[in-house]
């Protein structure tokens, strides 16, 4: 069975390094022109300092991918070391906090990864604001291909911090312990000045190619956190197994059965859920039940 996971790793593995970086290359341009600068505010917000306070769950596509590689690019910072570019997208606040300087900053954060994949699972945010707080939540994992190994980290959070006038952004990273829902409702939401010309840049993602990195996703996961993985399949699919235990025993099955390229799909609403109805090239009849984006079910 070990050697089944291994296997499977590496090909799982294979899949997102390749999505992380095509989403790194065409989704995060450092530095762009402002002229091209994308409004990160779903309520358009005019010119004028307005400081909203309430909270929601972010329920953009295209600003959920852009916040995702935001942080992906930032752990490729950290990876490659780039003290420079990290002291200045840092949060002011944070490194006051923790005494960061160029001498002790990988001291203080992590940086010891290779190949680094950042999924975000929600994000929560004040719409309609001048300065926009958004609270991500998600897991990490490191992928060391010389030793076919790896690390995983369930839950990561991080708060990105955007000036929608100039869309210049920070970055804190948050105590992992946190429920972001919680914390972002009793944060201090105030004024805040970004000075660094780091601009968020957008990101597209089509429906299609959505689907494919939510197969991606499960078929990732049961390698990485197999429970987790079955705690995504709907209740028709978790029938097919006795328990937990006789799913992990099938995940090697599973894998070759299930293909992440998609020939055709049709889609519908149900009950606020919009439901997936997806043939893989393989034949496969995969059914996916989105709440939000991230926030699936899935069903074969």
């Amino acid at each position: 069975m070990e050697e089944h996971k291994k296997k499977i790793l590496i090909l799982v593995g294979a899949i997102m390094i390749v999505i992380i970086l095509l989403a790194i290359i065409l989704g995060i341009v450092f530095k762009e022109d402002n002229e091209n600068k994308p409004s990160t505010d779903p309520g358009n917000v005019e010119n004028k300092n307005i400081i909203s306070k309430e909270i929601e769950e972010l329920k953009s596509d295209e600003l959920f991918f852009a916040l995702q590689n935001t942080i992906n690019s930032y752990y490729n910072m950290l990876s490659n070391k780039k003290t420079d570019d990290l002291l200045n997208i840092l949060d002011d606040d944070f490194k006051k906090e923790k005494k960061i300087t160029s001498s002790n900053l990988y001291s203080i954060i992590n940086s010891e990864y290779e190949t680094v994949s950042f999924i975000a699972k929600s994000i929560y945010y004040n719409p309609n604001s001048s300065i926009t707080y958004y609270f991500v939540n998600g897991y990490l994992t490191n992928l060391t291909m010389m030793e076919d190994d790896y690390q995983y980290y369930p839950n990561i959070n991080f708060l990105i911090v955007v000036d929608e006038k100039t869309n210049y952004f920070c970055i804190k990273p948050l105590d992992n312990s946190i429920n972001v829902s919680d914390y972002s409702k009793s944060y201090d939401i105030k004024e805040k000045k970004i000075i660094n010309e780091y601009l968020l840049s957008s990101y597209t993602m089509s429906e299609k190619n959505k689907l494919s990195v939510y197969i991606t996703e499960f078929l990732d996961l049961m390698v990485y956190d197999n429970n987790r993985a079955y705690n995504m399949l709907d209740e028709t699919t978790k029938k097919k197994y006795r328990d937990r235990g006789d799913f992990e025993n099938n995940l090697f099955d599973i894998y070759n059965n299930i293909s992440t390229i998609i020939f055709g799909y049709s889609v519908k609403e149900n009950n606020g859920e919009k439901v997936y109805s997806i043939v893989d090239d393989k034949q496969n009849k995969i059914t996916i039940y989105e709440k939000n984006t991230m926030n699936y079910k899935i069903g074969y």
